[in-house]
């Protein structure tokens, strides 16, 4: 596994992937704080990070995109499937490192609730409780990105596919709020709840430290490695 996990973090660094995806995230937050927490003078750093939620969108698709996808186009994947490692171990390395890319640029934002300290009185537990939230809605939609990468061979249908349900799923409550209460229309909103994946976010975003928020998104992490599983298992014996 661990060797897994060095060949796809470094891959990440050899086709400038990585530092495209950690200077354009830096970019981004750096113009909104900015904007926001400098020239307008929120102390609020939970406005930046909810302003920036769009980036995922843009990111972590491209980011994906390759995980199982390419393996599959170029047949190293039969490498993978006859190697001494289970598909959980396998699955596990590939979704190590890219969170480990992913966190890089995270590593240097933690940094910017304190350089504002220098500006002026910022909520330090509100900044790091939402940036938490950020990291871990982050981390979900990488495992759903590398989930729906084990689906097909081409990378870049993976890439538009995660950014279409990542879209859905960040529209969801406006979606819920146009389907009417009471009988199928609540049992569907009920449903429909389950995949607003911006709901633990803006409960945090509010200064709400929501443990509940927490263990939606380590849920849903679970269940796309899960999937991923089984998409590669069944494949394997094909």
């Amino acid at each position: 596994m661990s060797a897994i996990y060095i060949r796809d973090f470094k891959s990440f660094f050899h086709n400038m992937m990585g530092y495209v995806f950690a200077a354009f995230f830096l970019v981004v937050v750096g113009f909104y704080m900015t904007a926001y927490n400098l020239v307008y003078a929120y102390s609020q750093f939970e406005y930046t990070l909810n302003a920036t939620l769009f980036i995922f969108f843009i990111l972590i698709p491209i980011l994906t995109m390759r995980s199982f996808a390419e393996e599959r186009k170029s047949k190293t994947d039969q490498l993978l499937l006859t190697s001494p490692v289970t598909v959980t171990q396998v699955v596990l390395g590939k979704y190590l490192a890219l969170v480990s890319a992913f966190l890089i640029p995270m590593v240097v934002i933690a940094f910017y609730p304190l350089l504002l300290t220098q500006f002026g009185d910022v909520n330090l537990k509100a900044a790091y409780g939402c940036l938490i939230a950020f990291i871990l809605m982050g981390m979900v939609f990488l495992a759903l990105g590398m989930f729906i990468s084990s689906l097909t061979e081409s990378p870049i249908a993976a890439a538009f596919i995660s950014f279409g349900v990542m879209l859905v799923m960040f529209l969801m409550p406006s979606i819920a709020s146009l389907i009417p209460d009471g009988g199928l229309g609540g049992v569907l909103k009920s449903i429909l709840s389950w995949f607003q994946i911006t709901s633990g976010f803006d409960s945090f975003a509010g200064g709400i430290f929501d443990l509940t928020s927490i263990v939606y998104y380590i849920s849903w992490i679970i269940v796309f490695y899960a999937l991923t599983v089984q998409s590669i298992q069944k494949r394997r014996w094909c």
